[in-house]
């Protein structure tokens, strides 16, 4: 009987867990944003990007997926504006049995971005954008989600210094196809 307890809470506990996951098959459609701001004496750095994004649930609580990105740069007397393109994973999981309008992720992303620099010869290049996050459920389809990420990015062209940053992200989620438990 003392064996059995502890195979019984398991098993209860891991029922709870699957009742809040996020199923396979569900689509996952939004978007964030962040902002980067370098306070220096000289150039002052910005960073604004915009991700939309459309994934899938290829298994439970695991999307794939691809974000069109919008960004604008600006470093002393040079700007751009340009789009990025780049897949995704993420992985969610909860952060306690009992809530289910929390839930921790991971996400990472790596791409290609396509500048239309002024002051400065065009150049691609590419980025690196990870880290943890934390989704707040408004209801069982859409969530606000709130992230810190390491931004790295480069031009191809090595005569540019790489871009590394810290950036807090906001962005709207839904989930089309969960199952309504």
């Amino acid at each position: 009987m003392k064996k059995l307890i502890p195979v019984l809470s398991l098993l209860m506990l891991l029922s709870i867990q699957g009742f809040s996951q996020i199923e396979k098959g569900t689509l996952l459609v939004g978007g964030s944003g962040s902002f980067d701001w370098e306070f220096k004496e000289s150039d002052n750095p910005i960073l604004i990007l915009l991700n939309p994004n459309l994934g899938y649930f290829a298994t439970n609580n695991f999307a794939l997926g691809a974000s069109v990105g919008f960004q604008y740069f600006s470093y002393g007397e040079s700007s751009s504006v340009g789009v990025s393109l780049a897949p995704f994973v993420r992985y969610y999981t909860n952060i306690t049995a009992n809530n289910e309008s929390l839930k921790f992720f991971i996400h990472g992303q790596s791409g290609m971005f396509w500048p239309d620099m002024k002051n400065s010869p065009d150049d691609n290049g590419y980025f690196l954008n990870a880290g943890p996050g934390l989704a707040v459920f408004l209801n069982n389809n859409a969530a606000l989600e709130f992230g810190l990420n390491y931004y790295y990015s480069d031009y191809l062209d090595k005569d540019y210094d790489a871009n590394k940053a810290l950036m807090f992200n906001v962005g709207f989620q839904t989930y089309i196809n969960r199952n309504n438990k």
